[in-house]
């Protein structure tokens, strides 16, 4: 409204639509593209309304899709293939057509066949669709009617049995008839085997002779004890040829000790410092003169008391290695030093009793040593002095289990109780994070250097995998290996074969059965695609079998093995067992 010469003066601008108000919508309530109006606009003047001459309006089509993935994002497939669903929804006002690409990604060449299909029936079924899409060749759809669904079926096919594979990772993509500068994303998944792996050889004790403690790899030789526990009598073999070299094995490779050692009862820790052998018999620790042993010098026993003034070792805590020397823990909570030729050197300072009791394994990490006790306390030991340089509470009143060190240095990793894993900072051991499982943890933690990982294995058979600095799981994880019966403990490594790009978690797990037994287990399974796993099977572990907490490595080539000893199993006899890398 504007006032001239005060005279008012109004003028009204009105357009009116007219069309069939019975005008068909798509089911999303769009209008249809292609429908159209008469558009008429009229002018108000005063009393004076004039008229525009009619226009011809058309509705354009509208572009608009939802994509819904109906299945799993991955897939360990024990035979066939692996099938991934998504759907696609029309929520336009127009027919249209979406065309699609496929890509695949590998740690080696490409092995596996990955093809996209349309499956208009949404069964699910690759014999009811039609092929789309593979990798370098993409293809168009069928026409989508609005509020259409139409389902995509992504096959992944592995390379046949005999060919090892890492697993695969898909990305399927689509843009529409009006394209746009980047593809949609229809879904990305991953896919791996579920295989069996064998044992490539074995070495055993004589009959009811069992395996107490863990064998030791020293000068590219394997040792191990076998005891009768009946009558605490235990003989010592080796491997005579190395197994460290091409074409090695354990089969018809043992040589036994000509001496017999009488009240010999095997026991804790097993580690090797230079030529010693470091283990337990009953509550004592001993050296073993792995020297004498390959020498057979059999004119005495081959093994030494080790002694620790005023107190017995603690033989369920497998000692620290640093500059040379042995750092074994000490019932009177005191780490003492012992030389690689079995003598006592020096011990360390006696923490305050209010902190507990030792409660796992010491952790060297430059000039210092941490431990962990049944109170949450960790305490940090200087080497060079043998002083309590740090000591605080990081869980209250539950046992700290296991540590690892991330390599930057920055935080020291914990598992305290059962149920919980801390990330602590270095300088203060203050929390930095924590990370609570549903199910107890049976493992210690594994720390990966190269990929910065938290590794352990709880009491449901799930792998968990953890991003170190931040405590958050790694993709795909956690992962169920095993199901059924829970998992009395449990052991991992990590490997990488020289020449490959894939690291392989190396888990050991002993599972109680529904007999009230226990049954040994193994897999490999691949870091970074937790869904590509190869395991060794009941038969090849051997029925009835009960492993150690120990793996080794004799190697990283391709003819290099991992090993696992069971104390015993159906049959009353320790056995090692070497399996080939991936």
């Amino acid at each position: 409204m504007k006032r001239l010469w005060g005279v008012s003066l109004g003028i009204a601008l009105v357009c009116t639509l007219y069309g069939d108000p019975n005008a068909l919508r798509t089911p999303t309530g769009y209008l249809w593209a292609g429908t159209t109006f008469t558009l008429r606009a009229h002018a108000t003047a005063g009393s004076l309304t004039q008229s525009s001459a009619p226009a011809q309006v058309r509705v354009g089509q509208i572009i608009h899709w939802q994509t819904m993935v109906d299945s799993p994002a991955g897939a360990s497939i024990p035979i066939g293939s692996a099938v991934f669903s998504t759907r696609v929804v029309n929520m336009g006002n127009g027919y249209d057509r979406l065309s699609f690409e496929v890509w695949q990604d590998e740690l080696t060449d490409p092995l596996w066949t990955v093809r996209l299909y349309e499956n208009p029936r949404g069964d699910g079924q690759i014999s009811s669709s039609t092929l789309i899409a593979t990798p370098g060749s993409g293809g168009q759809g069928r026409l989508i009617a609005p509020g259409e669904t139409i389902q995509y079926l992504v096959q992944a096919t592995p390379p046949g049995s005999s060919v090892p594979t890492d697993g695969v990772w898909v990305a399927a993509t689509y843009n529409t008839s009006v394209p746009s500068r980047t593809n949609r994303l229809l879904g990305e998944f991953v896919a791996g085997v579920r295989r069996s792996a064998g044992v490539h050889s074995r070495a055993t004790s004589n009959l009811n002779y069992l395996i107490a403690v863990a064998p030791v790899l020293a000068d590219s030789r394997l040792f191990w004890i076998g005891t009768d526990p009946a009558t605490n009598r235990s003989l010592l073999y080796y491997t005579p040829n190395p197994i460290t070299v091409q074409g090695s094995t354990l089969s018809s490779n043992r040589q036994t000790y000509g001496r017999t050692l009488s009240n010999f009862a095997p026991s804790g820790f097993s580690v090797v410092l230079g030529t010693g052998w470091f283990t337990g018999n009953g509550s004592q620790l001993v050296r073993i003169d792995l020297a004498r042993v390959l020498a057979n010098n059999t004119s005495a026993d081959p093994y030494q008391v080790v002694s620790l003034p005023n107190t017995q070792p603690r033989l369920d805590l497998t000692p620290a290695i640093y500059n040379g020397r042995l750092y074994v823990a000490g019932a009177d909570n005191r780490l003492h030093v012992i030389r690689d030729n079995g003598t006592w050197a020096a011990q360390s300072a006696r923490p305050s009793t209010t902190v507990g009791n030792f409660s796992c394994s010491p952790l060297v990490a430059g000039s210092s040593l941490y431990i962990g006790t049944d109170r949450g306390y960790i305490l940090r030991f200087d080497l060079t002095n043998g002083g309590i340089a740090q000591s605080r509470q990081v869980a209250s009143n539950l046992p700290i289990r296991s540590l690892a060190l991330t390599r930057d240095g920055r935080l020291l990793l914990a598992r305290a109780g059962d149920n919980r894993v801390l990330g602590l900072l270095v300088g203060n051991l203050t929390t930095y994070y924590y990370y609570n499982t549903p199910q107890p943890i049976v493992s210690p933690l594994t720390y990966h250097w190269d990929t910065d990982t938290v590794l352990f294995m709880t009491q449901d058979g799930f792998l968990y995998a953890l991003n170190a600095q931040t405590g958050m799981p790694r993709p795909h994880y956690p992962q169920q290996i095993w199901s059924g019966q829970p998992l009395q403990r449990a052991t991992l490594a990590v490997m990488l074969q020289e020449g490959r790009k894939a690291y392989y978690v190396y888990a050991l797990a002993q599972q109680a059965t529904a007999g009230g037994g226990t049954q040994g287990r193994f897999a490999m399974i691949t870091l970074v695609n937790p869904y590509n796993q190869y395991e060794v099977s009941e038969t090849s572990m051997y029925t009835g079998s009960d492993y150690l907490p120990w793996i080794s490595f004799t190697g990283n080539q391709s003819y290099s093995f991992c090993l696992i000893a069971a104390r015993t199993h159906a049959t009353p006899q320790g056995v090692v067992a070497a399996i080939n890398i991936r």
